[in-house]
């Protein structure tokens, strides 16, 4: 069907795929350029490539070790639990009924009852001395009702109201719980993460400087060819597509040196993390961790990018020609 007087013509199809194969085959020119002018001086790059890798290794190594510790502190304040010595007056049908009172609770997330046999047995257990116990008159030991909160029992507050409530109950002498240590633990937790952050915002900003900085170099290297290919007409996008891909190669290679160099780190700490998570009754593979931190790579080549798209932007306007 032809076109009416007037209308716009309609797009070939041939021509859109001739424009898009034309711009890829720019693009591919470009990278296999700066592939190229990188390989020309191994040295200087792969001195370049090194230093960004291990900037940055170091946060991604930060990253692994706070996350273990917030598994860690979790995982230990999930198994926490909270003792209720029960009043030498409480008898055991009072204190099943208090029982089945705290597992109706929202605030908790299993409770137990220990009589008092059961609790001199655990202690005779755990201390070994059956000679001291063999001689008491009587058993000296209240009976107990342990229960495992569902709340972050590091959180001052919250946990200090539920020791304030389960006081309260009838039956209850004692409610105890040491959570200095645990307090602890969730703020090294919380200034690790902080701390973090925090280096990571500064090694990344040093990444793109040391990305920057080559692109420059690499720049004032090129500076002739590039004006005269200025003065033949060639536009800002076509001198700068280069040194981007520059970039990206730059940070590719970083990512993954940065990415080696932490499961190589995590592998010669393997055994000696193993026997400290142990002490904890935690289990510890730092393989999971090492694969997972692969995402540096990706974040390496879009700091690289920035780096050289702001090393370029800044000196290509003033290589052209007025």
């Amino acid at each position: 069907m032809r076109n009416t007087a007037g209308a716009a013509p309609l797009p070939d199809p041939m021509s859109a795929k001739m424009v898009l194969g034309t711009y890829s085959r720019f693009h591919l020119r470009a990278m296999l350029y700066s592939l190229g002018q990188l390989l020309q001086n191994p040295l200087a790059t792969g001195l370049t490539v090194l230093a960004m890798g291990i900037t940055l290794a170091l946060p991604v190594a930060l990253d692994v070790v706070v996350k273990q510790i917030s598994q860690w502190s979790t995982g230990i304040e999930n198994s926490t639990q909270m003792t209720l010595f029960l009043d030498a007056t409480t008898t055991e049908v009072q204190a099943k009924q208090l029982l089945q009172q705290l597992r109706r609770w929202p605030e908790l997330q299993s409770a137990a009852y220990i009589s008092r046999e059961q609790a001199l047995e655990e202690f005779r257990e755990t201390t070994g001395v059956d000679e001291v116990v063999d001689i008491l008159a009587e058993n000296p030991l209240p009976a107990q009702i342990r229960v495992i909160p569902k709340l972050r029992l590091s959180q001052r507050g919250a946990s200090d109201a539920l020791i304030r409530k389960l006081q309260a109950l009838p039956g209850v002498s004692i409610a105890d719980l040491d959570l200095h240590w645990l307090q602890r633990l969730d703020s090294l937790s919380d200034l690790s993460w902080r701390l973090l952050w925090l280096l990571s915002l500064l090694f990344g900003l040093g990444v793109a400087i040391i990305a920057a900085n080559s692109i420059r170099q690499a720049i004032e290297n090129q500076r002739d060819s590039i004006e005269v290919s200025m003065l033949v007409g060639a536009t800002r996008s076509y001198v700068r597509r280069p040194f981007l891909y520059t970039g990206l190669w730059f940070g590719l290679s970083s990512g993954v040196i940065a990415w080696i160099c932490v499961n190589l780190s995590l592998l010669y700490l393997q055994q000696p993390a193993g026997r400290l998570a142990s002490l904890f009754n935690q289990e510890l593979s730092l393989f999971s961790y090492g694969l997972s931190s692969a995402k540096v790579i990706p974040i390496a080549c879009l700091l690289g990018l920035l780096g050289a798209r702001a090393g370029v932007g800044r000196y290509i306007r003033h290589l052209e020609p007025v």
